[in-house]
């Protein structure tokens, strides 16, 4: 990946595009080639390890691959003018062409612990991740909080599960019926989404998580 910074949103695009492809192939691993100059770049330990190592399939990560393998985007599709590794185009093509299910695949270890956190809770979990960062403009596509402090205290029979590390306001947290999952990894955060009734968030790369299992969303863009 020497095109495009390997952010959560992206990696959880590739790693559901690698899933379908071991899929479809009967692929018992799948190599990561990424690229980074080391001189002026940390390799993205954290985002590496919640995503791809907490998958089923077996993941593996070079810097420079020889030898016989599979290339994948296909030489053509690098080409492309509006190529992006991170593009849900080729996922909805691998669906329609062979109707495989968008599903993240999560491995057993992962499954059990998220399970674990699920049943601390008697009412049905909605997982929320609400971006909130400095200055909080709603045009950033920040949280509106009194909407969603109305929304949340309006609906007790749910408990909300706020998921990733932006820290939100009083307002939203000391409502009775929000609770944080911050005990959690962030792979089993992501789990989380899978393991829920419904996920709703404002548009981060956290959705994806939501975009890529059986879970009904609303995720919201301002």
């Amino acid at each position: 990946l020497g095109i495009e910074r390997l952010t959560l949103g992206g990696a959880l695009v590739l790693r559901q595009e690698a899933e379908i492809l071991s899929i479809l192939n009967k692929f018992d691993q799948i190599n990561l080639n990424i690229s980074y100059d080391p001189t002026s770049q940390n390799f993205p330990e954290k985002i590496f390890d919640a995503v791809f190592n907490s998958s089923a399939i077996n993941f593996n990560q070079f810097s420079n691959l020889s030898g016989k393998v599979t290339n994948w985007p296909l030489d053509i599709m690098l080409k492309s003018t509006n190529f992006s590794y991170y593009s849900f185009e080729r996922i909805s093509q691998l669906y329609e062409n062979n109707n495989v299910q968008v599903d993240l695949s999560w491995k057993e270890a992962i499954i059990k612990e998220t399970k674990l956190f699920v049943n601390k809770f008697i009412k049905p979990i909605i997982t929320v991740h609400l971006k909130y960062i400095s200055p909080y403009n709603i045009s950033d596509s920040n949280a509106d909080i009194i909407e969603w402090r109305t929304f949340i205290s309006k609906n007790k029979d749910f408990d909300f599960i706020i998921i990733g590390d932006d820290k939100l306001p009083d307002e939203i947290t000391n409502l009775s019926n929000v609770h944080y999952a911050s005990e959690l990894s962030l792979s089993c955060q992501l789990c989380l989404v899978s393991n829920s009734t419904a996920f709703l968030g404002t548009a981060s790369g956290v959705c994806n998580a939501a975009f890529f299992s059986q879970t009904p969303f609303v995720v919201f863009k301002h």
